[in-house]
Protein backbone atom coordinates (compact mmCIF):
# COMPACT_ATOMS: atom_id res chain seq x y z
CA UNK A 1 0.00 0.00 0.00
CA UNK A 2 1.31 2.98 -0.76
CA UNK A 3 0.79 6.68 1.15
CA UNK A 4 -0.76 9.88 -0.55
CA UNK A 5 2.02 11.56 0.32
CA UNK A 6 5.41 11.65 -0.66
CA UNK A 7 7.71 10.45 2.18
CA UNK A 8 9.98 13.41 2.59
CA UNK A 9 6.32 15.39 3.75
CA UNK A 10 6.05 13.01 6.89
CA UNK A 11 8.09 14.94 10.23
CA UNK A 12 8.97 13.28 12.64
CA UNK A 13 7.59 14.60 16.16
CA UNK A 14 8.91 18.08 16.82
CA UNK A 15 9.00 20.91 19.53
CA UNK A 16 7.87 24.23 17.37
CA UNK A 17 8.96 26.80 19.60
CA UNK A 18 7.75 30.51 19.03
CA UNK A 19 8.48 34.21 20.40
CA UNK A 20 8.92 37.50 19.22
CA UNK A 21 12.26 39.93 19.48
CA UNK A 22 13.46 43.43 18.45
CA UNK A 23 14.59 43.11 14.86
CA UNK A 24 18.30 45.13 14.94
CA UNK A 25 17.81 47.25 11.54
CA UNK A 26 15.11 48.92 12.86
CA UNK A 27 13.40 47.76 16.53
CA UNK A 28 10.54 46.20 15.73
CA UNK A 29 9.38 43.11 17.41
CA UNK A 30 8.88 40.21 15.03
CA UNK A 31 8.17 36.73 15.12
CA UNK A 32 10.72 34.11 16.19
CA UNK A 33 9.84 30.41 15.00
CA UNK A 34 11.81 27.61 15.22
CA UNK A 35 11.56 23.99 15.50
CA UNK A 36 13.44 21.05 17.33
CA UNK A 37 13.35 17.86 17.13
CA UNK A 38 11.85 15.94 20.38
CA UNK A 39 14.47 14.26 22.90
CA UNK A 40 13.41 10.77 23.57
CA UNK A 41 11.70 9.07 26.27
CA UNK A 42 12.82 7.70 29.01
CA UNK A 43 9.66 6.48 31.33
CA UNK A 44 10.26 3.88 33.07
CA UNK A 45 14.16 3.49 32.94
CA UNK A 46 16.08 0.82 34.74
CA UNK A 47 18.76 2.05 37.00
CA UNK A 48 21.24 0.58 34.28
CA UNK A 49 19.85 2.25 31.76
CA UNK A 50 20.89 6.07 33.28
CA UNK A 51 24.42 5.90 31.39
CA UNK A 52 22.64 5.24 27.83
CA UNK A 53 20.39 8.23 29.38
CA UNK A 54 23.26 10.76 29.82
CA UNK A 55 24.79 9.63 26.48
CA UNK A 56 21.56 10.04 24.66
CA UNK A 57 21.23 13.34 26.50
CA UNK A 58 24.74 14.41 25.65
CA UNK A 59 23.86 12.86 22.01
CA UNK A 60 20.80 14.89 21.75
CA UNK A 61 22.58 18.11 22.51
CA UNK A 62 25.31 17.97 19.65
CA UNK A 63 22.57 17.65 17.35
CA UNK A 64 21.03 20.54 18.30
CA UNK A 65 24.33 22.20 18.35
CA UNK A 66 24.72 21.48 14.88
CA UNK A 67 21.65 22.75 13.68
CA UNK A 68 22.92 25.86 15.73
CA UNK A 69 26.49 26.46 13.78
CA UNK A 70 25.51 24.16 11.11
CA UNK A 71 28.66 22.19 11.58
CA UNK A 72 28.56 18.40 12.73
CA UNK A 73 31.39 18.02 15.43
CA UNK A 74 32.77 14.35 13.96
CA UNK A 75 33.65 13.14 17.68
CA UNK A 76 30.09 13.61 19.08
CA UNK A 77 29.15 11.84 15.47
CA UNK A 78 31.35 8.83 16.32
CA UNK A 79 29.85 8.57 20.16
CA UNK A 80 26.09 8.81 18.71
CA UNK A 81 27.14 5.64 16.45
CA UNK A 82 28.13 3.86 19.12
CA UNK A 83 25.27 4.85 21.59
CA UNK A 84 23.21 3.37 18.76
CA UNK A 85 24.96 0.02 18.95
CA UNK A 86 24.67 0.00 22.41
CA UNK A 87 20.33 0.37 22.97
CA UNK A 88 18.31 -2.38 22.91
CA UNK A 89 15.22 -0.10 23.50
CA UNK A 90 13.69 -0.17 19.60
CA UNK A 91 11.77 2.86 20.82
CA UNK A 92 14.78 4.56 22.35
CA UNK A 93 17.32 3.65 19.20
CA UNK A 94 14.31 5.10 16.80
CA UNK A 95 14.19 8.34 18.83
CA UNK A 96 18.23 8.54 19.51
CA UNK A 97 18.34 7.22 15.59
CA UNK A 98 16.62 10.62 14.20
CA UNK A 99 19.88 12.24 15.37
CA UNK A 100 21.68 10.84 12.94
CA UNK A 101 19.09 11.52 10.37
CA UNK A 102 19.53 15.42 11.62
CA UNK A 103 23.26 15.55 11.52
CA UNK A 104 23.06 14.01 8.15
CA UNK A 105 21.07 16.64 7.19
CA UNK A 106 23.18 19.26 9.11
CA UNK A 107 26.21 17.60 6.89
CA UNK A 108 24.27 18.10 3.54
CA UNK A 109 23.56 21.83 4.04
CA UNK A 110 27.39 22.63 4.21
CA UNK A 111 27.79 24.91 7.15
CA UNK A 112 24.21 26.84 7.20
CA UNK A 113 22.63 27.11 10.93
CA UNK A 114 19.37 24.82 10.77
CA UNK A 115 18.20 27.27 13.74
CA UNK A 116 19.50 30.63 13.85
CA UNK A 117 20.47 32.51 17.41
CA UNK A 118 17.73 35.13 18.55
CA UNK A 119 19.45 38.12 19.25
CA UNK A 120 18.86 38.38 22.36
CA UNK A 121 17.49 35.30 24.90
CA UNK A 122 13.96 35.20 24.63
CA UNK A 123 11.62 35.82 28.13
CA UNK A 124 7.91 34.67 26.65
CA UNK A 125 7.90 31.87 24.46
CA UNK A 126 4.80 29.03 23.13
CA UNK A 127 5.78 25.91 22.57
CA UNK A 128 3.79 23.39 20.89
CA UNK A 129 4.57 19.89 21.87
CA UNK A 130 3.37 16.53 19.97
CA UNK A 131 0.59 14.55 21.68
CA UNK A 132 1.92 12.35 24.28
CA UNK A 133 1.33 8.60 23.77
CA UNK A 134 0.50 8.57 27.45
CA UNK A 135 0.35 10.92 30.48
CA UNK A 136 -0.80 14.22 31.05
CA UNK A 137 -0.75 17.35 29.32
CA UNK A 138 -0.53 19.61 32.28
CA UNK A 139 2.54 22.21 31.53
CA UNK A 140 4.86 20.80 34.40
CA UNK A 141 4.12 17.50 32.87
CA UNK A 142 5.08 18.97 29.42
CA UNK A 143 8.07 20.71 31.39
CA UNK A 144 9.60 17.67 32.62
CA UNK A 145 9.00 15.20 29.48
CA UNK A 146 10.50 18.28 27.64
CA UNK A 147 13.41 19.12 30.12
CA UNK A 148 16.36 18.65 27.60
CA UNK A 149 15.09 20.31 25.57
CA UNK A 150 14.33 23.83 27.73
CA UNK A 151 18.37 23.25 28.93
CA UNK A 152 19.44 23.36 25.88
CA UNK A 153 17.45 26.46 24.98
CA UNK A 154 18.46 28.02 28.14
CA UNK A 155 21.97 27.18 27.91
CA UNK A 156 22.65 28.27 24.72
CA UNK A 157 21.16 31.38 25.30
CA UNK A 158 17.61 31.21 23.49
CA UNK A 159 15.61 31.24 26.44
CA UNK A 160 16.09 33.76 29.65
CA UNK A 161 16.92 31.46 32.84
CA UNK A 162 14.85 33.70 35.18
CA UNK A 163 11.55 34.68 35.24
CA UNK A 164 10.93 32.68 31.81
CA UNK A 165 7.22 32.22 30.84
CA UNK A 166 6.58 29.07 28.69
CA UNK A 167 3.00 28.44 27.36
CA UNK A 168 2.56 24.70 26.65
CA UNK A 169 0.43 23.74 23.88
CA UNK A 170 -0.39 20.45 22.31
CA UNK A 171 -0.58 20.06 18.68
CA UNK A 172 -4.01 18.57 17.95
CA UNK A 173 -4.01 15.31 15.80
CA UNK A 174 -4.75 15.47 12.11
CA UNK A 175 -6.90 12.56 10.98
CA UNK A 176 -5.77 10.94 8.07
CA UNK A 177 -8.06 11.25 4.91
CA UNK A 178 -11.10 9.55 5.11
CA UNK A 179 -11.09 9.00 8.68
CA UNK A 180 -13.32 10.76 11.65
CA UNK A 181 -10.91 11.66 14.53
CA UNK A 182 -13.77 10.87 16.86
CA UNK A 183 -16.81 9.08 15.92
CA UNK A 184 -20.14 10.44 16.37
CA UNK A 185 -22.80 8.41 17.80
CA UNK A 186 -25.84 11.02 16.75
CA UNK A 187 -24.25 10.44 13.16
CA UNK A 188 -24.32 6.49 12.66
Amino acid sequence: MTTPFPLATMRAPALYVAGFVDRESDGEVVPFTFRLPCPPLWEGRQPGAWAAERRARRAYFATLDAMRTGVVDQTESTKLDRLLKDLRSRGAASAVGHFRTVMDFVRRLGGEPVIPSPPAPLDAVVITAPPPAAGGVRPDELAERYRWALDWLTTRRFLVSKELRVEWRVRRVTPRRGTRAIPNPDRE
